[in-house]
């Protein structure tokens, strides 16, 4: 359900911003400004208390819990987009978001699988759990590692997609005189960075 959600909520991202028009702003500086925050310094998500949640590793609960404040988040930014409170780009932050928080989810399940899997060897090993179990453990291990990795290579994906509509975004501003050349030569480094993270894991071995 999370990964329907996330993936229905970036399509429609994606899909609005292949229409989108230059951020409402005045200033060159300003214009600079808010598309240079697309890919960096993302704000801290917060829990129903206001309490920042924790960054790294973390529990399942505690994973699913960003991420479901992230969507609520990148729900009540694009509505806020729409009314012309927040700018294009902050509010395309919010994709960035949301795939990190569920990578974050799927890498918590992947952790607690193994310590699942370790518990069940153990008691295997003492003679307390048939070995049918641990095969079980096993392939649920796997399954884990498979979502992980699936939603690791949609995170890069959301961040390199952004990354060439802020591309496109910092070339019109460029043409207008309204931001510098070195914001146009950041924008194209960041998209040939991303491209060769994607095409160095394309290429790794899978394990």
């Amino acid at each position: 359900m999370f990964r329907h959600a996330c993936f229905c909520g970036f399509l429609s991202l994606a899909l609005a911003a292949r229409a989108q028009q230059l951020p409402a702003k005045s200033g060159g500086d300003d214009l600079e400004q808010s598309a240079n925050h697309l890919l960096e310094d993302l704000p801290p998500l917060v829990d129903e208390q206001g309490k920042a949640l924790p960054v790294g590793k973390t529990s399942v609960e505690q994973a699913r819990n960003r991420l479901q404040a992230a969507q609520r988040k990148s729900q009540r930014w694009d509505k806020l987009f729409r009314q012309g409170i927040l700018s294009k780009a902050e509010a395309e932050r919010c994709a960035i978001e949301v795939s990190t928080a569920l990578a974050a989810l799927e890498h918590a399940n992947v952790d607690e699988a193994q310590s699942q899997l370790e518990a069940i060897q153990k008691r295997v090993s003492e003679g307390s759990a048939d070995k049918a179990l641990a095969d079980s453990a096993e392939a649920s291990l796997k399954s884990s590692q498979e979502a992980a990795a699936k939603a690791d290579a949609q995170l890069l994906q959301t961040k390199l997609d952004l990354a060439k509509i802020n591309l496109g975004r910092q070339q019109l501003l460029y043409n207008e005189r309204l931001v510098s050349h070195s914001a146009l030569n950041a924008a194209q480094a960041q998209v040939q960075k991303l491209t060769d993270q994607q095409a160095a894991k394309a290429a790794a071995p899978v394990p």
